[in-house]
């Protein structure tokens, strides 16, 4: 079995961020100083459908296999779970979604079965998993269903977050209505949260990205006409669009770097 302590890369080594978008040709690193993009290339081949991130690991989920950066920073090597639909960080543990629906918990690099759910997880934040038939939440025990329906993504950051085809929520006394619409994506920053209190957040309805601020959603122009898939945060605030343009804000104006590729999913920083 691959250690992933042994492929943890801090990002303190290198002068620019990367950041990794995942899409139907394979896993893109992008190189980001502030809002200046530097050089992409494709790091790994093949339908990727999930990226994530967390204290120096780079693991994407694709239509073969999990993949895990290696400890030279550049090539990514399987872990053998076959293929995948989601991956995501829990207090520090790996989760891994299996196409079959079942859940994995990678801790200390040892292999833990969670559960095995009816429908795909879309999307894992922490604790919660994205699913066609609600929210659920990882337990001791396995998962438990936590609500609602139809979600394609969650955040835990500050206050949880579910954008799903009924709209986008938030998570208070139940869950309760944030902004109507159908939504396919949701981030939330943790530098500018604290536990109960949501700060800087973006969500993806239609292609349109709304910001939130001071407790209020609003539409948020983009510098290209075409529709946002995922956004990330890191020294800037970065945005991926379904035509592959990359995008990047750090003060008051965007930069746009066109990737060439098409069926983007996510977007992770490293």
């Amino acid at each position: 079995m691959i250690s992933l302590e042994e492929k943890r890369v801090y990002s303190d080594k290198r002068e620019h961020s990367l950041v990794y978008v995942a899409t139907g040709l394979g896993l893109v690193a992008v190189e980001v100083v502030e809002e200046r993009v530097g050089g992409f290339s494709v790091v790994h081949r093949g339908t990727t459908r999930d990226v994530a991130t967390a204290d120096g690991l780079v693991v994407a989920a694709t239509a073969e296999d999990v993949v895990v950066r290696g400890a030279d920073g550049e090539s990514f090597e399987p872990l053998g779970f076959g293929p995948a639909t989601a991956v995501g960080f829990a207090d520090g543990d790996l989760l891994v979604a299996g196409a079959d629906g079942a859940l994995t918990r990678v801790a200390d690099d040892e292999r833990e079965p969670v559960a095995t759910l009816d429908s795909p997880v879309h999307a894992i934040d922490g604790d919660l998993l994205a699913t066609p038939d609600g929210v659920y939440r990882v337990t001791a025990d396995g998962v438990s269903y936590a609500g609602l329906s139809a979600v394609a993504d969650v955040s835990v950051v500050g206050v949880p977050l579910a954008a799903t085809a009924n709209g986008l929520y938030r998570l208070g006394n139940g869950w309760m209505d944030a902004l109507d619409g159908t939504f396919t994506a949701v981030s939330a920053e943790a530098a500018t949260a604290t536990p109960g209190t949501l700060g800087r957040a973006h969500a993806v309805s239609a292609g349109v990205l709304y910001a939130h601020d001071a407790g209020e959603w609003s539409a948020l122009d983009l510098p290209v006409d075409e529709a946002a898939v995922d956004v990330a945060y890191g020294e800037g605030l970065y945005v991926v669009t379904d035509a592959g343009t990359f995008l990047a804000r750090a003060g008051d104006g965007w930069r746009a770097q066109a990737l060439g590729v098409r069926d983007v999913r996510a977007l992770a920083v490293a």
